[in-house]
């Protein structure tokens, strides 16, 4: 099996795994997504505003954006969409809606939010050395997987937009169950691959996805490369700070 090195661990006992399979995050691990998420809070937040003019600004908070930055580790950041309307619901609910009425309300505004920032993929470009990283993961034989808390649809979309879909063997989003950040996800994911886990690295840009991988027994590393402010990392994984750091070695 090829072997994952990380070119600047200068550690007396340095990190390397013999690997099957990369199972890669999408969004600020694959792509970056920075700019197009802090257009897209905007948008939805807009979009509520408009519909329930006492909404507390303390929503943007909830997803994470604040100071006109995106949290790497916010909810906007690393949750579904479905997380983000149930928070934006809850945000209009405390206005003296119902239930019912907030779903509807968050529904409809998170639909002409994300309808304004159509397409996603064109603007989400690929981060530097993505593609030299999976070309070269491919030619060695390795199984390649996108674990995305997006759906399948953009998942796709994305992969087909840089020409990506050649090279990935299974896309696996919100969409499906086990979802991110069930640890049953990559073990489900890795039984498709016919992998052994212990031959699979999760790489991916938040703690959720650290702990996700500790709980299925998969190797991780944790990309700090994705955001103009590195992310925060407390869960135990060697942090990357750049793509040509990850080194693919023949077997």
């Amino acid at each position: 099996m090829p072997l994952l090195r990380l070119l600047d661990d200068r550690s007396s006992d340095r990190w390397q795994l013999s690997v099957q399979a990369l199972l890669f995050d999408k969004d600020g691990t694959l792509a970056n997504s920075e700019a197009f998420l802090k257009r897209l809070v905007l948008a939805r937040y807009g979009a509520i505003a408009k519909r329930v003019l006492t909404l507390s600004p303390d929503l943007l908070l909830s997803w994470g954006y604040r100071q006109e930055q995106v949290d790497p580790a916010g909810l906007m950041a690393i949750g579904s969409r479905q997380e983000n309307l149930i928070a934006a619901a809850s945000a209009i609910a405390v206005q003296g809606f119902s239930w019912p009425q907030a779903l509807s309300l968050a529904t409809e505004a998170f639909s002409e939010g994300d309808a304004a920032c159509e397409p996603k993929a064109v603007q989400t470009p690929l981060l530097s050395g993505i593609r030299e990283l999976l070309q070269l993961a491919r030619s060695l034989g390795l199984k390649i997987a996108v674990i995305s808390a997006d759906s399948e649809a953009q998942i796709q979309a994305f992969l087909d937009c840089y020409q990506l879909g050649d090279w990935v063997d299974l896309i696996w989003g919100c969409d499906r169950q086990p979802s991110k950040p069930d640890p049953d996800a990559v073990l489900t994911v890795c039984r498709q691959l016919n992998i052994d886990p212990k031959a699979a690295v999760l790489i991916g840009d938040a703690d959720s996805d650290m702990q996700m991988a500790a709980g299925a027994g998969v190797a991780a590393i944790a990309a700090a490369w994705g955001w103009s402010q590195a992310p925060k990392f407390e869960a135990i994984a060697p942090i990357v700070n750049q793509v040509e750091d990850l080194v693919l070695i023949p077997d």
